[in-house]
């Protein structure tokens, strides 16, 4: 294999000058770079003395990423350094060197991208135009942080600038390369910083093509950019790297200075380049790592001339760092493959170099990468690859090491990586080298990244430990994944957690940047500050940070500091990652501008959603409470920190909707009433502040200062005077807004306690209501409007919501704080005192002592708003009340939905009172309060008809008020079709009300349907029904139905007539000469029936009535009548003798008896010994009894009816002393015929017989005394009939019935009535035959008397003609 020349150096422009000589420096540029006159072709740079740099005590990687190349001017020549080259005091190196800038806060101006208990990530804001504006072109960044410079190379320029300024575009040093790459898709170039020389105090650069191979060297930043402007032909001591084999390219360029820089080749070869050369002045020589000593490594090569010299040296090196400087001028330099292999080379200025050790770690990393579970096999084997290293720093720094030792301990950190095709996993091994052989320290598995976080590169991630060690960065394309490596120290609190199995985690959490930004991360390095200094993080905790940058493609630099790790007991949770920490960086640092930071991701570590919740309702209440750190307590502007405060809680709704799982319907809706509540907090303030602006001296103080005053310490923070927390209306917005619902109440409540205490003025009254109102309306009137706007924002927008309300689906929710109790009572008092407050002083002329007219003004129109809030604070309580599983709780909700439909039609019929009836009549329309709605309007219609018919009104006022009447009575057409039933069920209500009845049967063609279905819809209304019926629907059968059917729910005995009489008529009028339909003949039976229950009714009371002619009153003539009619039958009785007495009364009173009542008269009525009305009620009282009951249609219960009908035969056979009849010692058949036919019973069986009530048909038979014993007498029965009477009426009336029955059987045993029954029966049905054969005989002599005086009268006529016959002759003759 080819084998370049390791003594390549640049001769091309080399200074001559003695390098002892130091000359004058200068501010001026010019002066200190050009040449006074032309002298022989040399270097600009040659008039300066160059010294070796300072040591560097740790060279991170921050170039071997990134694909570019560097430039020198020259052509290389052969040189070595000197054995006896000077020795340089480091002192030297200090001159003229800057120190580190300081950054803490914003001094740099830079921005906070997001900060958490572990780390801070700041933008800073240099960044030079041209970058900025071409932030598509590829690049390239190289810092320096010991002197805060950053290098941006581009494929033509290279620029230069402090990173820390705090300019967004801050003085750059920019110049063009010589020799650029002829294709824009060639790698860029590569450079770094050279250490300060002693005549400058700015850095130089390097910069080397990576494709011919050019190197170029300029002694400071100041000399490249002065020697561009001029165009000089030289640009700097320039150089070459030597033949390149085919195909290879520079890669990488590694510090390490004070021995020169490292290149690394796509080859996998490695040269030492020195820019000096043995008398200290600038050249550019290469030479190639070679070695000849024979190392006997763990199965990897034998010598370095094997490594990069045969076919073995084509590996893959993933990895080169500067290790220790061993000597003056001689550095440890430790190489890394892909496959585990470490090498530890140590090279010289002078361009000597040598290997000192080298392992094969695989092995090793295989097994402890393995045991932690982070090793994917493939089907060849386990997939292993190094991707990067660092060294351990702290007290266990490699650059601590004893420089004499030949065998150095090295601790590195490597970056792994195990990936196959459905899985990739990332881990950190600590290694611990010394001479040939390594092993694992500790494996620490990153988890909290996978390849689907960021995008795909084809750059390898870079691994970054900055002082003090104790974290390390991993930097992939898009996303930096930070890892707390700091290890345990022993100590109580660690020990305790170790008991108790709750030692954390090491800290580990990946950043990701955002998919706006280009190709991402294209720069990075450690920053190491002598000191680490100490830093705050968010809670006040104090930690030594480790810090690095990073540029972003088109954004510039960003650092990213991590704090120290904890060890004790707070520390558990500080090392978790969880998900409040994800989700208060995207809430508090999501949406500022020009945030690089992507907190939208999907976390490789998933949470749960208990978790996820818990940490929302955290953050959200610690936002609402002000106890979050990333929230001002103290601003000048309390609307700006409410304002924040409201933004974060929209911010924290949103990323919690696009990021994570729909939560629990709980824990929306308790997020979404915390940002009501915030919402509703800065409405009250804004009022509250334009008060405080008001220029009055004689101001009173605010209703709300008094509140707030007045408020229980339990609903408030007092403020903390020694703190200096002297405003309590302030301190109240900053911590106790989440207590919100205690405050809106107070708004009445302070104005009443005002007035206890003495404030009773109008004047000041009307000031403390306005403010009241503000109060309650930037309150509750914010958060309804809100929550309505919002509810989708917090994944609700399923929701029944109507002006910000829930129609439906209270279950499961706690008490809305729009509508507590407490909230719905004392709004609707402040109304009412609102209303009336504005009516007592509307239009009043102001005065001394009087209300600002103003403010009364604002009171009435602010009470459209305030009954709008009332209504739905009501609403919502009812609404939520009536599905709590409480019943008390329930009817509380109940009473509270009568109390608004009560009190709501007052509240918006007063503003009419203000002038405000449009106002008023939008409100009824909203909510549909009809009653409300025809109030106005027909007070409207009337007070505009008064106006038009006033003598003085104008013609302008005049047709003002006609199209005023007009547009109304358009408005009250459409209430037809907009509210229907609802709307004419309520303005018919109101007519009838007024008495305006025969309006509504006058002229309402047009709306004659919903006058019907009103009419037809409550029973109330069915006396005005029937005429409707008739009159506008021509409906004569639904006439009939409407008029039985008010008969039958009538009480007035004689309208019950009147009504069944109309009814029959009607149907009757339906026929028209034709024959009746069947349905209709069995009504007009059914009211005939009606009829004939109501004449006996009338019969029995034309009975009574001559008994009640001496009574005063209608409680005298029920006395009389029980007294004179209704003691025999009862007595002993009282159950009997009280359902008498009751239906006695209706009978007197003249009120429609029912069928059952009537019978008890009927049965129970006393038989008066002085009654002489045979054949009337006294006599025929039980047959009457029984034909009601067969009119009364009980067949259908035939149950309860034949129980009935038992009782009117018991009755019936107990009216008599069968005793005493049936002694018939010395009495003959003529006078037992006559005794037995004055009984009731007999009475009863002949008109029975003689009306055919027990023939043909008729399910009415007379019962034998079998037949009706115990009729009545058991529970069951009476419960028949007396179905919602009390128990203990039953039993009374089982008492009494007992009795009856008890004295029933005597009457059998001793008065042989079951003989004397069938005795009487047979009488019966012969005195109604002989009464048959006596009319029948009567009829016969009637007939045949009449067919007598017939003949006598046509005898008499004929004799009669025949005389006037003969007369007429006799009269012709003559």
């Amino acid at each position: 294999m080819f084998t370049p020349d390791a003594s390549l150096h640049a001769s091309k422009g080399t200074s001559t000058r003695n390098p002892r000589i130091r000359h004058r420096t200068g501010s001026s540029e010019d002066g200190e770079l050009q040449p006074k006159k032309k002298q022989k072709t040399r270097s600009a740079l040659s008039a300066q003395t160059f010294l070796p740099p300072l040591e560097q005590k740790i060279q991170e990687n921050g170039t071997l990423h990134m694909n570019g190349h560097t430039q020198t001017n020259g052509v290389a020549k052969d040189a070595q350094h000197e054995a006896g080259a000077p020795e340089i005091s480091l002192s030297l190196a200090l001159r003229g060197t800057k120190k580190a800038v300081e950054r803490v806060g914003k001094e740099d101006g830079s921005v906070t991208l997001t900060k958490t208990d572990n780390y801070m990530i700041t933008r800073l804001r240099g960044l030079p135009d041209r970058l900025r504006a071409n932030s598509d072109e590829r690049q390239s960044f190289v810092f320096n942080t010991s002197d805060g410079y950053v290098l941006a190379l581009t494929r033509t320029h290279a620029l230069v600038w402090q990173y820390g300024d705090a300019d967004s575009s801050p003085e750059t040093n920019s110049f063009a390369l010589p020799y650029p790459s002829k294709s824009s898709s060639d790698p860029l170039p590569l450079g770094s910083f050279v250490s300060q020389s002693a005549s400058s105090s700015e850095p130089g650069l390097v910069v080397v093509m990576p494709i011919s191979g050019k190197v170029v060297y300029w002694e400071s930043i100041l000399n490249a950019t002065t020697l561009d402007v001029i165009r000089q032909q030289r640009h700097g001591v320039e150089g070459a790297v030597g033949s390149l084999l085919s195909g290879e390219v520079v890669v990488g360029i590694e510090n390490a200075e004070p021995a020169g820089y490292i290149l690394t080749f796509s080859t996998g070869r490695a040269a030492q380049l020195s820019l000096r050369d043995s008398q200290g002045r600038p050249a550019v020589s290469v030479h190639f790592l070679r070695s000849s000593t024979t190392h006997s490594s763990r199965g990897f090569l034998s010598g370095f001339t094997n490594f990069f010299g045969g076919g073995s040296w084509r590996r893959d090196v993933v990895a080169v760092r500067s290790g220790q400087t061993r000597s003056r001028g001689h550095r440890d330099v430790v190489i890394a493959t892909s496959t585990g292999v470490i090498q530890i080379w140590e090279v010289a200025w002078g361009g000597q170099n040598s290997l000192r050790s080298q392992v094969d770690a695989k092995e090793d990393m295989l097994a402890a990468m393995r045991g932690a579970n982070t090793i994917v096999d493939n089907h060849d084997g386990p997939s292993f690859e190094v991707l990067d290293f660092a060294f351990v720093v702290g007290d266990r720094d490699s650059t601590t090491a004893n420089a004499t030792d030949d065998t150095p301990d090295l601790r590195l950190l490597v970056l792994a990586i195990s990936a196959a095709t459905t899985s990739t996993k990332y881990c950190l091994v600590e290694l611990s080298v010394a001479a040939d052989t390594a092993r694992v320290e500790m494996v620490h598995p990153i988890r909290c990244y996978n390849d689907s976080l960021g995008s795909k590169s084809a750059s390898k991630p870079v691994l970054v430990l900055p002082l003090p060690g104790h974290t390390a960065f991993v930097i992939f394309n898009g996303a930096v994944v930070l890892a707390s490596i700091a290890k345990r120290e022993d100590s109580p609190d660690s020990q305790l957690l170790m008991d108790a199995h709750k030692l954390p985690e090491p800290f580990e959490d990946v950043v990701i940047l955002s998919d706006t930004v280009g190709p991402a991360i294209i720069g990075s390095k450690s920053e190491n500050p002598p000191n680490p200094r100490p830093t705050k993080s968010r809670t006040g905790n104090t930690h030594r940070q480790s810090t690095c940058v990073l540029a972003i493609q088109g954004a510039g630099v960003v650092r990213v500091a991590a704090f120290e790790p904890k060890e004790d007991l707070d520390a558990i949770e500080r090392a978790k990652i969880t998900p409040k920490t994800k989700i208060e960086q995207a809430v508090f640092f999501g949406h500022i501008p020009g945030n690089i930071l992507n907190f939208s991701h999907k976390p490789a570590i998933h949470f749960s959603q208990s978790d996820v919740e818990a940490a929302a309702l955290q953050i959200s209440d610690q936002i609402l409470k002000s106890t979050s750190p990333f929230i001002p307590v103290v601003t000048p502007s309390l609307d700006h920190q409410l304002k924040q405060r409201s933004d974060a809680l929209r911010d924290l709704a949103l990323h919690l909707k696009q990021n994570y799982p729909p939560l629990s319907r709980i824990t929306k809706w308790n997020l979404l009433w915390h940002a009501e509540k915030m919402a509703a907090a800065r409405a009250i303030w804004k009022t509250y502040n334009a008060r405080l602006v008001e220029k009055n001296p004689k101001r009173r103080n605010s209703l709300l200062s008094d509140l707030v005053e007045m408020l229980h310490e339990e609903f408030k923070t007092e403020p903390v005077v020694e703190l200096g927390e002297k405003d309590p209306v302030r301190q109240w917005f900053i911590k106790d807004i989440w207590r919100l619902e205690h405050i809106v109440p107070w708004a009445y409540n302070t104005v009443a306690e005002l007035y206890k205490g003495g404030t009773r003025d109008q004047a000041t009254l009307t000031k403390l209501v306005s403010e009241a109102n503000d109060l309650s309306l930037g309150a509750l009137e914010t958060a309804f409007a809100f929550r309505q706007e919002n509810i989708s924002l917090y994944g609700l927008g399923e929701e029944p919501l109507v002006d910000g309300v829930l129609e439906r689906g209270y279950e499961g929710l706690p008490e809305f704080w729009t509508s507590t109790y407490l909230i719905v009572t004392t709004t609707k008092m402040l109304v009412d005192l609102a209303i009336q407050l504005a009516i007592d002083n509307w239009e009043q002329p102001p005065g001394e002592g009087q209300p600002d007219p103003v403010l009364v003004k604002k009171i009435g129109e602010e009470n459209v708003r305030q009954i709008q809030i009332c209504c739905l604070s009501y609403t919502e309580h009812y609404r939520w009340c009536s599905v709590q599983p409480n019943e008390k709780t329930r009817l509380g909700g109940e009473h509270i939905k009568m109390s608004l439909l009560s009190f709501r039609p007052v509240q918006i019929t007063k503003l009419a009172e203000i002038g405000l009836v449009d106002e008023g009549i939008l409100l009824a329309e909203k909510y549909k309060d009809m009653g409300a709605l025809v109030e106005l309007v027909v007070e409207e219609l009337h007070s505009l008809s008064l106006q038009e018919t006033q003598p003085a009104i104008s013609d302008e006022e005049e047709a003002y008020v006609r199209d005023r009447i007009e547009a109304v009575q358009d408005r009250v057409s459409g209430y037809f079709d907009s509210f229907g039933n609802e709307w004419s069920e309520a303005l018919y209500s109101h007519h009838i009300t007024e008495g305006h009845l025969a309006s509504l049967l006058e002229d309402n063609s047009e709306y004659q349907s919903y006058l019907t279905k009103f009419l037809r819809k409550d029973p109330r209304w069915r006396k005005i029904s029937w005429i409707n019926d008739i009159c506008g629907e021509k409906s004569y059968i639904q006439a009939g139905d409407t008029l039985t059917d008010l008969a039958h729910d009538e009480d007035d005995l004689w309208n019950k007539k009147v009504e069944m009489s109309l009814g029959k008529l009607a149907w009757l009028a339906v026929r028209d000469g034709k024959e009746v339909d069947k349905n209709t003949k069995e009504n007009i039976q059914y009211v005939d029936k009606q009829v004939a229950i109501i004449d006996i009714q009338e019969q029995l009371h034309d009975h009574i009535s001559p008994y009640l002619q001496a009574a005063l009153d209608e409680e005298a003539e029920l006395q009389l009548a029980m007294e004179n009619c209704g003691t025999t039958a009862t007595e002993g009785m009282p159950a009997l003798h009280h359902l008498l007495e009751k239906a006695m009364a209706k009978l007197i009173s003249r009120k429609a008896l029912d069928a059952e009542a009537l019978i008890d008269i009927l049965t129970l009525l006393d038989r008066r010994p002085d009654s002489e009305d045979e054949g009337g009620v006294a006599s025929l009282k039980f047959f009457l009894a029984l034909q009601v009951l067969k009119l009364s249609g009980m067949e259908e219960n035939k149950e309860r009816k034949e129980m009935t009908e038992r009782i009117i035969w018991r009755r019936c056979m107990i009216s008599d002393d069968w005793e005493s009849i049936n002694n018939t010692e010395f009495q003959g058949d003529v006078e037992m015929e006559d005794k037995a036919g004055t009984t009731l019973l007999f009475q009863t069986l002949k008109e029975g017989y003689r009306s055919g009530l027990w023939e043909g048909s008729s399910a009415y038979r007379p019962l034998s005394p079998q037949q009706i014993l115990g009729a009545g007498c058991t529970i069951q029965d009476l419960r028949r009939r007396f179905r919602r009477d009390p128990e203990g009426l039953l039993e009374a009336l089982k008492t009494d019935m007992e009795n009856e029955d008890r004295r029933f059987q005597e009457f059998i045993r001793k008065g042989r009535l079951d003989l004397w029954f069938a005795g009487v029966n047979e009488a019966a049905k012969k005195s109604v035959r002989d009464d048959a054969d006596a009319a029948g005989k009567a009829a016969k002599e009637m007939k045949e008397l009449e067919d007598g005086v017939e003949e006598g009268f046509r005898k008499g006529v004929g004799v009669g003609k025949e005389s006037e016959k003969k007369g007429k002759e006799t009269r012709k003759g003559g």
